[in-house]
């Protein structure tokens, strides 16, 4: 007979910018890292099959959805923690995704500096204002783990 995780719940997930949470985050994606595979294969190649080793890695993005409050500070403008005011910033931005880990001490979560690289409001008609958000991740997010 199989067994089964009792699985955890994603209820209280955060992610903050500056030390700030985003209002009303739901629907977090990522990172999706990837790493690219250099090709190494030669005529000499002696098993015939094609030999790899790892290249470039890639944090790549992060996304999300918020019910999207135009006057809230981590939505609008503002300076280091509005959403709207971090697209077309001149430097990446640190964010903070962190899980909520049952009973655990501390929370698991993953560091990383990004640009917002889409920001899409949508006002659907049977649906609230919201917004799709996508961060690109720089450089290697750092995880870790609950305590």
């Amino acid at each position: 007979m199989a067994t089964f995780t009792t699985g955890m719940s994603t209820v209280g997930t955060t992610l903050s910018v500056a030390g700030t949470n985003v209002a009303e985050v739901f629907n977090v994606s990522g990172p999706s890292f990837s790493q690219t595979a250099v090709d190494t294969t030669h005529h000499t190649s002696t098993s015939r099959f094609r030999t790899f080793v790892p290249g470039f890695s890639d944090g790549g993005e992060v996304s999300f959805d918020i019910r999207y409050i135009p006057t809230d500070a981590t939505h609008d403008e503002t300076a280091n923690t509005g959403l709207v005011g971090l697209f077309g910033a001149t430097s990446t931005t640190t964010f903070v995704l962190t899980f909520p880990d049952n009973g655990a001490t501390s929370n698991s979560n993953f560091s990383f500096d990004g640009i917002v690289t889409d920001l899409t409001p949508t006002a659907d008609l049977d649906t609230s204002l919201d917004a799709s958000v996508t961060i690109k991740v720089s450089g290697k997010p750092t995880f870790t783990a609950a305590a």
